[in-house]
């Protein structure tokens, strides 16, 4: 029997006209390691791409009812979500910009992906079922913000497992 917690998620969302400009993370819970309480002996039934479509696939269903294109997968936003999700869960911390880590944007530019107009990334950890990371990220307003701005057409996601949790990165971006 799956019991519900709740989730701390980290949104951003980095508006640029002229060039990449960074924003401080915002923490809702305050916490960056995981409590004792909300850890999990589960394991994923996934393996990390499963994981990682069920979570696009119920965003853009979501984006699909409120009248949003569906996100476009791209590779190089798709590597900077999974490397920031493997850091995240190697540290055991949930954080938008790891000790040592380049900011956000820095990370997105490096991935690979450039010229972008705008971009946006949420982050969360919790029981390894996609649904809940879902439904952690849809009942945070920032959060659901991200996902259902419709100018955002991009989107990178990553996965990984330590600790009997999910670490997952959505990284959003448009160009031009």
């Amino acid at each position: 029997m799956l019991r519900r917690m709740v989730l701390p998620v980290l949104p951003v969302l980095v508006l640029v006209l002229l060039g990449p400009v960074g924003t401080p993370a915002e923490a809702i819970s305050g916490r960056t390691e995981p409590p004792a309480a909300t850890r999990s002996s589960a394991t994923s039934q996934y393996t990390t791409a499963q994981f990682e479509n069920r979570l696009l696939s119920r965003v853009n269903a979501r984006r699909a009812r409120i009248g949003c294109a569906k996100l476009r997968l791209v590779p190089t936003l798709t590597s900077a979500a999974r490397g920031h999700s493997a850091r995240m869960a190697n540290s055991r911390s949930l954080s938008h910009q790891l000790s040592g880590e380049a900011s956000f944007s820095t990370r997105i530019t490096r991935a690979g992906y450039r010229n972008w107009r705008i971009l946006a990334e949420n982050i969360v950890y919790g029981d390894p079922q996609p649904p809940l990371l879902y439904n952690a990220w849809l009942h945070s307003p920032k959060h659901r913000a991200n996902m259902d701005n419709c100018r955002l057409r991009d989107v990178g996601v990553g996965v990984s497992y330590a600790g009997g949790l999910a670490w997952a990165t959505m990284d959003f971006g448009r160009r031009s």
